[in-house]
């Protein structure tokens, strides 16, 4: 199908994900069971790229600027980078920051206590 992006191989994005994340047998199933098609190859080179820049020791900012593409794809990404960078979870609660200020204390709680990553794409008050 003309404008198809193509799929990455799993072994390409595993073994770049190696280097960035803190849970390698995590990442490597992961990819196996999420990498389907290249719209999820680019998701997850993007979640590649940020961490990228996290390890290199730059920014929360500097990281949220490589995500480019489809306010779901972000936000997909970001689930990414929280579960499988070794700062996860400072990267998290960044983004969740501009979000947290519209919602009812209970879903607060709740997205802390279940270290969730707000989506854009799906996000409601």
């Amino acid at each position: 199908m003309p404008g198809e992006v193509p799929k990455i191989e799993d072994s390409v994005l595993i073994e770049e994900g190696r280097k960035y994340s803190k849970n390698i047998e995590g990442w490597s199933k992961f990819v196996a069971g999420y990498n389907k098609s290249g719209y999820e190859s680019k998701v997850i080179e993007m979640a590649l790229k940020t961490m990228k820049v996290l390890s290199e020791g730059k920014s929360l900012e500097e990281a949220r600027s490589e995500m480019r593409g489809s306010l779901f794809a972000e936000g997909s990404a970001a689930w990414m980078v929280s579960c499988f960078h070794p700062r996860g979870e400072e990267f998290r609660e960044y983004w969740n920051g501009p979000y947290r200020s519209g919602l009812p204390e209970e879903k607060i709680a709740k997205l802390d206590r279940e270290r969730g990553v707000v989506n854009p794409a799906i996000y409601k008050h």
